[in-house]
């Protein structure tokens, strides 16, 4: 989309110029260049010497296993200092083997029965957006007043005047969306039956944010089989050295503090890059829906996740590094305090990790938005950054995140599917596991008792992520939404006429209401239209 209006395509396919007529006009575009290279090629260095460092000390840890020497005496504040031999009851060993046999169907059930609700919901959301906006505004005052009657009853005082504070506060703000704000009921539901839309229409969607739970999954064993012997290595050659209260710490020397720091930034690197590379590829899909409707291309998903790990990979490390960093600073954070005790360190350590927490939250929603100008126009990080900047400041796009209810609902799914698979699969395993802990042994009892409440965690964790990667499709199929509307909503006019006087007659609304409430006046024109920055063009193929 240049200043004039055009919009260029890369590879558009054979005949879409007929099935697009009535669109933006076409031209075509030359191939995406690689962004960011350098943090691509770092990204996967960086993984290689993970791997390097996995092989040189996992035959230490595989020895030490097999000699029987492997484990660690505890300091008096909970750190290793020393080797020892764990021992295990036979009865217990064999109790455990039989538990693990007995839980395998009902995780399947519990993982099976997640999964298809999350597909389910999807659906559901489409059909009953409006409903659970509602739903979503009522939780809080309906959850927070039942725990306020419950403290009040317990005889918690204190508890049951914070929650009471807690019901006013959300009974308030769902009373004034509800009376006084309407049409932002409209527009989050007009968004996210839409958006639901796009990604029912393309399951391959969905189903790239399922795949990437297994890289997940994959990653987390891969990492912990390279950070695993590596933070063991170096935790064996600690030093215990006593404080001037008496309390014990083990002391790790300079070496071992910057392996277990590398490996603790990867960990938090790679599962912020396999997050991003989702996001974008829905994004991308998702933009390419709204300047072509008539004319998609053939596999919209599969070139948007081609984009996503190649040309826009390096774009998506650089962000994703930012994150990670924060992250690991926080970690520290967090264990200097746990270390500190009690005292005002502890109490300005706890300050200080949740400073860097709000920071980390910052930058993750920054990086949310920018992503969006990586997927659709190809560009590189620092760009996508400071065009996000000033299409917060110049084009409403604040307006349109204000409007934004779809997050609650979103969240609600969660909610829910944890809640249904918790249940069902806790009613179909008891006879599995209790029945079979009262009838054993005493001190065997308790694996039985653990393992069923080990699988209904299972299975709420399942339904929790399966229900969360399909609410995370819809939040970043929203989150473009509001990108392409502030920049370009004379496209999605050319696209779908019908669609583009809803988005107009529900975001007039809110600017006069941003009217009467004295907002800028730069606010409505960025909402209402305008042509996309000159020079700017979305790329696809």
């Amino acid at each position: 989309m240049q200043g004039s209006g055009t919009v260029n395509y890369q590879a558009f396919p054979e005949g879409a110029a007929e099935q697009g007529a009535g669109q933006a006009a076409i031209s075509p575009k030359a191939p995406r260049a690689y962004k960011d290279v350098g943090f691509a090629v770092g990204f996967y260095i960086h993984i290689g010497i993970l791997l390097v460092l996995g092989a040189m000390f996992m035959p230490e840890l595989i020895s030490d296993v097999q000699d029987g020497s492997m484990g660690g005496n505890m300091t008096s504040d909970g750190q290793m200092a020393s080797n020892t031999t764990m021992t295990m009851d036979p009865e217990v060993t064999e109790a455990m083997r039989d538990a693990l046999g007995r839980a395998v169907l009902p995780i399947i059930l519990g993982v099976g029965l997640s999964f298809g609700f999350a597909i389910l919901w999807l659906g559901f959301t489409q059909k009953y957006a409006e409903q659970l906006i509602y739903i979503s505004l009522l939780m809080g005052p309906v959850v927070s007043g039942t725990l306020a009657v419950v403290a009040l009853i317990s005889g918690s005082m204190g508890g049951f005047i914070m929650l009471l504070l807690l019901f006013a506060l959300t009974a308030g703000w769902a009373f004034w969306i509800i009376h006084f704000q309407p049409h932002r009921i409209e527009f989050a539901t007009l968004t996210l039956t839409t958006v639901s839309g796009v990604i029912h229409t393309y399951p391959g969607t969905w189903i790239t944010a399922f795949a990437s739970i297994f890289v997940s999954i994959v990653w987390q064993f891969g990492w912990l089989a390279c950070a695993g012997p590596t933070i063991y290595h170096f935790s064996k050659d600690t030093e215990v050295i006593t404080d001037e209260y008496g309390t014990e710490h083990a002391v790790m020397s300079l070496p071992g503090k910057l392996a277990i720091t590398y490996v603790v930034l990867s960990m938090y690197w790679t599962q912020q890059v396999v997050l991003n590379v989702v996001h974008v590829t829905i994004s991308g899909v998702v933009g390419e829906w709204y300047f072509r409707q008539l004319a998609m291309s053939r596999s919209p998903t599969l070139g948007s996740l081609k984009r996503a790990t190649t040309t826009s990979f390096g774009s998506i490390c650089m962000g994703s590094l930012l994150v990670a960093i924060v992250q690991m600073i926080r970690d520290a954070i967090e264990r200097a305090r746990r270390e500190q005790g009690q005292g005002v360190m502890a109490f300005a350590m706890l300050c200080l990790s949740c400073c860097m927490g709000c920071i980390e939250s910052l930058i993750e929603l920054f990086n949310h938005w920018a992503y969006v100008q990586v997927a659709i126009y190809g560009k590189d990080f620092i760009t996508a950054a400071k065009d996000t900047m000033q299409l917060v400041q110049t084009r409403g796009l604040t307006g349109l995140v204000n409007m934004n209810l779809t997050s609650q609902a979103c969240a609600l799914g969660s909610v829910v599917g944890g809640i249904l698979a918790g249940v069902v699969v806790a009613l179909a395993s008891y006879w599995t596991f209790i029945p079979v802990s009262r009838e054993v042994a005493e001190n065997v009892a308790p694996v039985y008792v653990a393992s069923y409440v080990v699988v209904i965690i299972v299975s709420i964790i399942a339904a929790l992520t399966f229900t969360s990667m399909i609410s995370s499709t819809v939040t970043s199929g929203v989150t473009t939404i509001f990108v392409c509307w502030a920049e370009d909503p004379a496209a999605l006019q050319a696209s779908n006429p019908a669609l583009h006087s809803r988005f107009e007659e529900i975001t007039a609304k809110f600017i006069e209401d941003q009217t009467v409430m004295g907002a800028p006046g730069g606010m409505a024109m960025g909402m209402q239209g305008g042509a996309p920055p000159a020079g700017q063009s979305a790329q696809y193929g």
